[in-house]
């Protein structure tokens, strides 16, 4: 059985999830949080920010691989204990004097606390996705950290919104990724889907963004550069392509309105960062097909 879903079923997956914690956060219940592993530059961001546009939704991404405790936490601040009557509250040291003018004084008692994080000022009115990208490069007090905002989507100072949902991305362990082995404790509190590059779901997106659509072309005709395996004259494997590498050659060389005139350039480009054998199957298409096929804009 391949555990391995297009990006579109993954999408359709969250899509539900989403729907399905709004209605267990209405019971009462915790709502599920969802993992999604798999290979860098195939869009397990991108299918996550674009649904919670879809759905109105606030999307809030934290790349765990950036951060420290403090910026899951919020600003240290100093609170000082209020009085009116009977009524008695803590407000931040900013507000005292505005409320001491509206009759109210100061019991001189004060403790330490912290602001809500600035990323979630002004996102309370409305369920979120919380996307914690990358969390398993986070540093171990960020990973601690990670558990109990999945299980209970709060942290120290603040909680999400009614009806959030956290989503997790991930690289698999055990290969060429510099990231932390996950241990059961924080596999218990998600569920994981693993997600495959898919150049059919890549091309939908790539029109809807305006990719140079000579090079949507390209990979139509050439999937098996990031979905499979191709090899050399030799007969050797060649590293499988990357999505988000070639979307960003893509997006320079489609400076060049003739690639062929300018096919010197293109290479010296791309042969660093993309296999020699697959740039020379452009250059092929480009003799043979592409410069001749009129960009969308024309």
């Amino acid at each position: 059985m391949n555990t391995e879903l297009l990006p579109s079923e993954v999408k359709s997956i969250l899509n539900d999830v989403i729907d399905n914690n709004i209605l267990l956060a209405e019971k009462g219940r915790q709502p599920i949080a969802i993992n999604i592993e798999g290979l860098a530059g195939i869009s397990k961001t991108s299918i996550v920010k674009e649904l919670g546009n879809e759905k109105g939704l606030h999307f809030i991404r934290i790349n765990c691989a950036e951060i420290e405790s403090a910026d899951l936490v919020g600003y240290p601040l100093v609170e000082y204990k209020m009085c009116k009557g009977n009524d008695c509250f803590w407000i931040s040291d900013k507000l005292v004097q505005d409320y001491i003018l509206q009759g109210h004084h100061a019991t001189g008692e004060h403790r330490m606390s912290y602001a809500k994080p600035m990323w979630l000022v002004g996102k309370e009115d409305r369920p979120c996705i919380l996307l914690l990208d990358d969390h398993t490069r986070a540093i171990p007090m960020v990973l601690q950290a990670a558990m109990r905002i999945t299980d209970e989507q709060e942290y120290v100072s603040w909680s999400l919104p009614k009806g959030s949902t956290v989503i997790l991305t991930t690289n698999p362990s055990g290969g060429d990724f510099l990231v932390a082995e996950s241990d059961s404790a924080m596999e218990t509190r998600y569920l994981t889907v693993k997600m495959k590059a898919s150049v059919n779901d890549w091309a939908v997106w790539a029109e809807k963004v305006g990719v140079d659509s000579r090079m949507i072309n390209f990979l139509l005709k050439n999937p098996e550069i990031i979905e499979g395996t191709s090899t050399d004259k030799d007969g050797n494997q060649i590293k499988q392509g990357n999505l988000r590498q070639w979307t960003k050659f893509f997006d320079t060389i489609s400076f060049y309105t003739n690639l062929s005139e300018n096919w010197n350039k293109v290479l010296n480009l791309g042969q660093n960062s993309l296999p020699v054998e697959h740039l020379m199957l452009l250059h092929s298409l480009i003799e043979n097909i592409l410069d001749k096929l009129p960009l969308i804009t024309d």
